[in-house]
């Protein structure tokens, strides 16, 4: 059975998406790539930055969106460590996107990549129905297969 050598794990900094990503190491042998996509919905961050600056200074809305990019770099330095020591190549970048379902399909392809990896949440089936589940939408979209990993694995 051939191994895979290009991987592209959905990263953000819940537990679940750092266990798909440990996980999706495991399957990659040394030399091989890993992309780690962290996707930010600029909407939820205009929201929340604006609300966290009401009654604040408008220099103040640019402290939260520091912080917002200070937090995503920590977590693509984070993933490129781990990638590191496993040995394998990292590639990791944050990108802004009002849908992050869209920008993963559109990653696998720009990255031709062998295997989507995404953590589970654990949305019970109540929730799942009223949000929608990102990883099935995933698994019926996008152009590889798609490896779901529950947390804890």
């Amino acid at each position: 059975m051939r191994r895979l050598a290009r991987i592209l794990v959905a990263v953000d900094e819940s537990q679940g998406a750092e266990t798909a990503f440990l996980f999706a190491l495991t399957l990659l042998p040394r030399n091989a790539t890993i992309y780690a996509l962290h996707v930010r919905d600029p909407n939820t961050e205009a929201a929340w930055m604006s609300e966290a600056a009401q009654g604040n200074s408008s220099g103040q809305a640019l402290v939260w969106e520091y912080e917002v990019e200070e937090r995503a770099e920590a977590l693509l330095t984070k993933c490129r460590g781990m990638a590191h020591a496993a040995g394998v190549t990292c590639h990791a970048v944050s990108r802004k996107a009002d849908d992050a379902r869209m920008e993963l399909c559109e990653a696998v392809e720009r990255q031709a990549v062998e295997l989507l990896v995404v953590g589970s949440r654990g949305l019970g089936p109540m929730s799942r129905a009223m949000l929608g589940s990102v990883s099935d939408y995933l698994i019926h979209n996008a152009t590889c297969p798609v490896l779901v990993v529950p947390n804890p694995v």
